[in-house]
């Protein structure tokens, strides 16, 4: 047992410094040795996938998906292995049950469409599309099925390139759309900004601002925003209220509008921690996490003792594909936090997805002397934002 954990650990140390191959030949050793090792049949799978060695990553994904039938990732998988070998029909099959497992599918709805589209069945396509437009706009506009790129030729690389996107790691992709898009246990990034006017004398400002609040919590972002653009003609500098449109052109998806908006802020007040984390929230989205990365360390740097902008920046780190210095910092974060219990989920998931060492200790990788680890700080929460 002692020699297979030694090989298990080389391995991974394989992996991690990017021998994928040698480490791929330990995995099937051991797995060999092991079938019931869940968790070094999923790494076998995931190379042998991105290596495009599609018939032995099939034989992989067939095990596991004997094991965990409804997993979308490993069914998405499925989905190219059947596109690449022209197993259209099945491959069409597997996206309906993906569909059937989770309605909300954007990879489930974008497969299907790329492969009604090699079908040539072109109503039932445009069928789709409508039905996404009108009763799921959000899964529409992340397809970005519009008439100006609608007819762009499906093909297996495209397809493992949009998996490899809704991959880069769930729990680190979550994280940025439960802190401002959904309802938490404590307030949202909404709640927090609307107490505060700073125009308490402007009855007219304070109408205005009111109703672009009524509209917002009924989803109608139209109207909010034309009440909250009317508010800012009162006052068009205040902060509160900028911050607010910046929200409401975030869930219409008006990313540009949305960065004039909070580089706005940033201009009045560089450290302005909303407005950075919105641009950081924003890069995520555009997929620039170089950007997003930059963002969210300059707004750390502004409040350590949030752990919030901790998991932010070390998140972004973690979707920019590195691992090791986003581990190194929730690391940090853990010391300075040791009681917060996300952080010690997200040291599992660092753990259980990349085979990191389980005792590594924070490497302080971080010159500045103000991240110095500090004990008994009052752990933080999203409020810290608005503090």
């Amino acid at each position: 047992m002692e020699n297979f954990k030694e090989t298990y650990t080389h391995a991974n140390l394989l992996y991690n410094i990017g021998k994928v191959d040698k480490a791929l030949d330990l995995y099937v050793k051991l797995f060999n040795e092991d079938s019931t090792r869940v968790d070094i049949l999923r790494k076998i799978l995931w190379i042998t996938f991105n290596k495009h060695d599609f018939d032995k990553a099939d034989k992989y994904i067939d095990l596991y998906l004997d094991k965990f039938p409804h997993d979308l990732d490993v069914l998405s998988a499925k989905v190219c292995v059947l596109f690449n070998n022209k197993s259209f029909h099945e491959a069409l099959t597997v996206c309906n049950k993906m569909i059937e497992i989770d309605s909300n599918s954007t990879i489930a709805y974008s497969f299907k469409l790329s492969i009604l589209e090699v079908l040539k069945r072109n109503t039932e396509r445009q069928e789709i599309i409508d039905f996404l437009r009108k009763d799921k706009p959000e899964i529409f506009k992340e397809i970005n099925y519009f008439d100006d790129n609608s007819n762009k030729e499906a093909s297996v690389d495209k397809l493992c390139k949009e998996l490899e996107n809704q991959k880069a790691s769930s729990r680190f992709r979550d994280f940025f759309d439960d802190l401002y898009y959904n309802d938490l246990d404590d307030l949202t990034l909404y709640d927090y900004l609307v107490y505060d006017n700073k125009e308490d004398n402007n009855k007219e400002f304070n109408t205005l601002f009111s109703k672009a609040k009524e509209y917002f919590d009924t989803e109608d972002y139209s109207k909010s925003l034309d009440y909250i653009k009317w508010s800012l003609e009162f006052y068009p500098n205040n902060i509160e209220a900028l911050i607010f449109k910046s929200i409401v052109l975030l869930k219409i998806y008006n990313y540009n509008q949305v960065l004039n908006t909070v580089n706005l802020v940033l201009e009045l007040d560089k450290k302005n921690i909303p407005a950075l984390a919105i641009k950081g929230l924003v890069n995520i989205d555009l997929e620039k996490y170089d950007d997003a990365e930059e963002v969210f360390k300059t707004a750390l740097d502004l409040d350590l003792d949030n752990v919030n902008l901790w998991r932010t920046y070390y998140m972004s780190l973690a979707l920019n594909n590195k691992i090791n210095k986003a581990f190194e910092l929730n690391n940090d974060a853990i010391s300075r936090f040791p009681k917060n219990q996300e952080l010690h989920k997200d040291r599992k998931h660092f753990i259980d997805e990349y085979g990191l060492d389980d005792d590594k200790k924070s490497l302080n990788h971080i010159d500045n002397e103000d991240y110095e680890v500090i004990e008994n700080t009052v752990n933080s929460t999203l409020d810290d934002f608005f503090r």
